[in-house]
């Protein structure tokens, strides 16, 4: 059980977590550009201080399901 933990971790949790963490960046990125080139328009600003924060509120989400999964691994882990 816990060589079956360890590749699904591996292979699938894991990378799947870092691909929406690399997204829950590029959207935070995307809302920092869109505020900055747009700080004359008020309601684009704001459009880009919203994706600032769904960015920020995203990347700690998916820390914690990171932090929660591998804890949770470890414990099934130890269980042997």
């Amino acid at each position: 059980m816990e060589d079956t933990i360890s590749k699904l971790t591996d292979a699938i949790v894991n990378p799947l977590l870092k691909l929406m963490l690399a997204a829950a960046v590029l959207y935070f990125l995307w809302g920092v550009a869109s505020f900055m080139m747009n700080r004359e328009d008020e309601s684009k600003a704001n459009e880009g201080k919203q994706h600032m924060l769904y960015g920020v509120i995203g990347l700690a989400v998916i820390l914690g399901a990171f932090g929660i999964v591998n804890v949770i691994a470890d414990i099934l882990k130890s269980l042997k």
